[in-house]
């Protein structure tokens, strides 16, 4: 944890770490969707997007 910190790559993330930074390499594995814990869940956000416009 202190290495990490010191790589300055921490500062002014809202979870503490950017995973497709240098803090990958402590992150094993995902289970779920990756864009989802980068930031916007593009795969879910496209379905709900074609959900509504099938509704249209």
């Amino acid at each position: 944890m202190e290495d990490y910190w010191a790589t300055g790559e921490p500062i002014g993330k809202a979870g503490g770490y950017a995973i497709q930074g240098i803090a990958a390499r402590y992150i094993p594995r995902i289970q779920g969707s990756y864009s989802n814990v980068v930031g916007l869940p593009l795969h879910e956000t496209v379905q709900l997007l074609q959900a509504v416009k099938a509704l249209n």
